[in-house]
């Protein structure tokens, strides 16, 4: 891949057309860079990912987006195929998106008994999983997650942040929306605070930075 980060945002503004959520986002999204953003919930943080994912145009600013750059968004309320078994949707998925990196996912999120069975019969631990799962096998460039340990069983968290570590040692840049920041132990922490988005580290003390350089 080239130089420069895979996302930028630039003096961006997103809400609607009544309502603004976030003011004046300037944000580098970089190879094997972990960003989490914080908020409670209607804060605008799936709106944000919505925007940065090119779902939603922002009301201000702009978003560039590397042209060599794939980008993977998990909503908050992920939609799958019911009827469609495992394997199905494994099968489509990967062709989709032109193949898995690591191929052997699904044995990765123990999943291999279940894939002969229709999705609608998982549990949604088990549905959360075979979704992160599936990112975890593509590993694209931008992973975006929404609030990704929704319904996820509490005894996987750790081996999910397992994968979020080997995400970024090969070199994908993840960015997680989140209204927990306490799972989290980085300087890379973003808070929506008063319609703006506040860099602050692990201690949450903000953080100063010159102008774009975030």
């Amino acid at each position: 891949m080239g130089g420069g980060p895979y996302l930028e945002c630039e003096n961006v503004t997103i809400g609607y057309s009544r309502r603004i959520l976030i003011r004046d986002v300037s944000l580098k999204f970089y190879e094997s860079r972990m960003i989490v953003l914080c908020g409670p919930n209607g804060s605008g943080k799936t709106t944000f990912f919505k925007t940065l994912a090119g779902l939603l145009r922002p009301l201000r600013g702009q978003v560039y987006i590397r042209e060599d750059v794939d980008i993977g968004y998990l909503s908050h309320h992920a939609s799958l195929y019911f009827d469609w078994t495992g394997q199905e949707f494994m099968k489509w998925f990967g062709e989709l998106m032109g193949g898995y990196r690591h191929e052997t996912w699904y044995e990765d999120a123990q999943l291999e008994r279940l894939l002969p069975f229709p999705i609608g019969y998982y549990s949604r631990g088990q549905r959360q999983r075979f979704i992160l799962g599936l990112l975890h096998g593509w590993r694209p460039s931008v992973i975006l997650l929404d609030e990704p340990f929704t319904g996820l069983d509490e005894e996987w968290r750790p081996r999910v942040f397992q994968w979020f570590q080997s995400w970024l040692e090969d070199g994908c840049s993840l960015c997680i929306a989140t209204h927990r920041p306490e799972l989290f132990n980085t300087d890379d922490m973003f808070f929506i605070e008063g319609e703006r988005l506040i860099h602050r580290d692990a201690k949450g003390e903000a953080v100063e930075e010159s102008k774009g350089s975030a």
